[in-house]
Parts: C-alpha cells; sequence; structure tokens
C-alpha cells in the first residue's frame, strides 16, 4: 500500500468545519479507528478532546494502516456505539464503485457514474472527498443534533 501525504493544512480545513463550532464551546470527543489490511479487527481506537491534540498525533500513526472517524462527537473517550454520541454535525455517505478492494458488489462501475448519481442528488454536498474506491460525501448541518441522551455531550 503506497504512503499517503496528508498535508496538515487541509486537514485542519477539514476538521475545523465538521467539528469545531461545536468544539469550541462544548465538550467532546473525536473518535478515530484504525485497522491494517491483514487487520481483523481495528487496532487502533483512539479519542481525541481537540482538533489540535488529533492533528498533533496524526504524523506518529501507521501510514499501513486505513483510518475512519466519527461524524457524530462522542460524549466521552470510552466507546463509539450510538449510545456513546453526543451531537452529530454532518451527515455522511459513502458512495463506491467498482469491484476493487471492496467486499461487496456496487451499484456504480466506475468513477464518472458515482460521481454523476452524487451530482443529481437535489442538496449539493458541502465536502466531497474521493478516497480511491469511492467518495465520502458530507452535509455539513447549520446546527448540530444532540442524540436522545446527548446533553450529557456538554
Amino acid at each position: 500500500m503506497p504512503e499517503n501525504k496528508l498535508d496538515p493544512k487541509i486537514a485542519r480545513q477539514f476538521l475545523d468545519a465538521l467539528f469545531q463550532s461545536h468544539l469550541i464551546n462544548n465538550r467532546g470527543f473525536i473518535e478515530v479507528r484504525g485497522k491494517g489490511q491483514e487487520e481483523k479487527r481495528m487496532a487502533f481506537n483512539r479519542f481525541y478532546p481537540s482538533i489540535d491534540r488529533l492533528l498533533e498525533d496524526m504524523p506518529h500513526w501507521d501510514p499501513n494502516r486505513n483510518y475512519w472517524f466519527g461524524v457524530a462527537l462522542r460524549k466521552d473517550g470510552n466507546g463509539g456505539k450510538k449510545k456513546d454520541c453526543g451531537v452529530l454535525t454532518a451527515l455522511f455517505c459513502d458512495v463506491d464503485y467498482g469491484e476493487a478492494g471492496h467486499r461487496k458488489v456496487n451499484k456504480w462501475k466506475n468513477r464518472e457514474e458515482a460521481l454523476e448519481a452524487i451530482q443529481q442528488f437535489p442538496l449539493p454536498p458541502s465536502i466531497l472527498i474521493h478516497s480511491g474506491g469511492g467518495f465520502q460525501v458530507y452535509w455539513l448541518l447549520r446546527e448540530p443534533v444532540r442524540f436522545k441522551g446527548g446533553e450529557d455531550a456538554n
């Protein structure tokens, strides 16, 4: 797997768009999980109380692992299930295409078909990221949505 170089400036812009407005006045944690190609379970699971802490730690992550983060801020650093979520700051959709690297057959055969489907959606995405085998599509919410019981996130 080739090593991807992450631009810290772009990473900061992305994370700020998703989380900064809520983290300024409230408590919450960004959950990040990671797994290598040969690993059956998530070998990496961390919770960051700020974007700064996440960005400081990121250069130390194993470059041969894939990483995911939750779009819902967690109430604390103890879990990533729905009951652990405090607020949702964006809606997210994963639009994969092709067969390479996927466990199931995707609806779209190639990048162009997947991108056309995204462009036909009535609401244009706030953020669109090409992940190599698909797109990560984000719609930022004007106001974060609290999960039931999420009042503990403050």
